[in-house]
């Protein structure tokens, strides 16, 4: 079992296990970067300083890729006294034994979506009008009226279905973190979380269900999103991709992503490319994915993810663009680019996956498919300041011109 807090940021992946983090503010060269912090996290209680607590990578890393901690006191730990993990559910639901099984439920509605974004068509039957009418508002460019499953072309679908507000925990959220209970399966995964429960299937194709009780305003298009950005993360790698926690920019034609933790200068850059005149894809998820082009070579595509950011509206479909460079990010007083190893490229990468990377069941195709990603593109680590200028150094670094 594990489970995510989603916050200010929907990627930051906390997973459930008997570890106690102190780290003192510290940045290694994949740009994640952690504050002050303490994560006790069997018990589900994250406590932060002022500035954002901020996790990017798995807590179990090459340790050459350690984050660089100078003067951290660590206070010893008595295993012995480690609280036995809560069931699975039991943060949201009512009564945790009672998860639905998938035949269990009723439509909401006869409303059908069919939203295109990579990895699908995904399909969301069941509807009522009000939360199609909602998701059309948010993913305006995306979405449209219908199933299209007559045409058989492999969609990704899921039922909506009723839940009943008694079967959930009566709380009020009072910040911005929303915790996702996951319980981890070879063939799926079952998701738990305030006022929605999930479903995702890959035994037999791939499918999910969505019950909830919510049908009104932001609500309901929050929980949507939610659940649609761990499916979209699921099925990309199930197809040879990633959902990556990150920003992507295109300059000339050519696609530059740069993953990294929240606060790590993602949006300061999209908004720095955006005013010198280039196109960003989204400043918080892309998809990335291999291909193979007119030619018959592979060549790595980036595509945006309409999910969260300072820049949302800007991840409006835009197409695919050809990626030349995956580079983390350091904020400093002068902008200079050195290339990454290709172990450093791989934790970058690996800690940037939500939701995929705490499952254990994933971990070797999350490790093949980051391989086969950096086997055409090259990685680099880019220290930038806000009075831009930084781009010649990445078009330079891809040989084109200044």
């Amino acid at each position: 079992m594990g489970n995510y807090y989603l916050g200010n940021s929907p990627y930051t992946p906390r997973n459930l296990a008997p570890v106690s983090v102190f780290s003192s503010a510290a940045s290694d060269s994949t740009g994640c970067h952690n504050a002050d912090q303490h994560f006790d996290i069997t018990n589900h209680i994250t406590k932060r300083s002022e500035r954002h607590a901020r996790h990017c990578k798995p807590l179990s890393t090459p340790s050459s890729l350690a984050v660089h901690s100078a003067h951290v006191e660590t206070p010893p730990f008595d295993f012995n006294a480690w609280p036995t993990p809560m069931t699975f559910g039991a943060t949201c639901m009512a009564r945790p034994e009672s998860f639905p099984d998938a035949g269990e439920g009723t439509a909401w509605g006869d409303q059908a979506l069919t939203i295109d974004l990579p990895g699908g068509p995904y399909v969301f039957l069941g509807l009522e009008t009000n939360q199609a009418s909602l998701v059309r508002r948010v993913l305006a460019h995306r979405a449209k009226e219908g199933s299209g499953l007559e045409s058989g072309d492999g969609a990704v679908v899921t039922q909506i279905r009723r839940a009943a507000r008694p079967d959930f925990l009566d709380f009020e959220r009072v910040d911005w973190k929303i915790l996702i209970d996951v319980d981890y399966r070879p063939q799926g995964l079952r998701l738990a979380a305030h006022q929605w429960l999930g479903r995702l299937s890959w035994g037999e194709g791939f499918s999910g269900i969505l019950w909830t009780p919510v049908t009104e305003g932001s609500a309901f298009t929050d929980l949507f999103e939610n659940y649609f950005r761990i499916l979209v993360a699921y099925r990309l790698l199930a197809t040879g991709g990633l959902l990556v926690h990150s920003a992507g920019v295109v300059d000339g034609g050519d696609g530059f992503v740069f993953p990294g933790a929240s606060g790590n200068g993602k949006s300061t850059l999209s908004k720095i490319s955006r005013r010198e005149g280039r196109l960003v894809l989204s400043d918080d998820g892309n998809a990335l994915g291999l291909e193979r082009d007119a030619t018959g070579r592979s060549r790595v595509w980036i595509e945006a993810l309409p999910f969260g950011g300072e820049m949302r509206e800007q991840a409006k479909p835009r197409g695919r663009f050809p990626l030349r460079r995956i580079t983390a990010l350091r904020k400093g007083p002068d902008n200079h680019l050195e290339a990454m190893s290709k172990a450093a490229a791989t934790g970058l990468l690996l800690g940037c996956s939500p939701f995929v990377n705490g499952d254990p069941h994933q971990t070797s195709r999350l490790l093949e498919t980051i391989d086969a990603l950096l086997a055409h593109v090259p990685a680099s680590t880019l220290t930038f300041n806000k009075a831009g200028g930084f781009w010649d150094l990445l078009r330079h670094a891809t040989g084109a011109p200044s």
